[in-house]
């Protein structure tokens, strides 16, 4: 008999970058970052952070050198 557990698993690169941002400050462009939240399981109501982008200064158009690893499970 087969055991077909649910190993089916991949690490992925999730890279980030924004467009047309919103200017929220008042003398100089917003300074944008990004935090990458996840549901560990869907049947929790919490999520979990996954980490943070760095801050980009007076950029609208921000794309970030971080790059969040994570396993995603099919």
């Amino acid at each position: 008999m087969m055991n077909f557990t649910n190993n089916l698993s991949e690490k992925i690169e999730i890279y980030v970058s924004g467009r047309n941002f919103k200017d929220m400050d008042v003398f100089s462009k917003s300074d944008p970052y990004v935090k990458v939240s996840y549901k560990r399981d869907f049947s929790q109501k919490n999520y979990s952070v996954l980490g943070r982008t760095e801050t980009k200064k007076n950029d609208l158009n921000p794309d970030y050198s971080k790059v969040f690893g994570i396993d995603y499970v099919f």
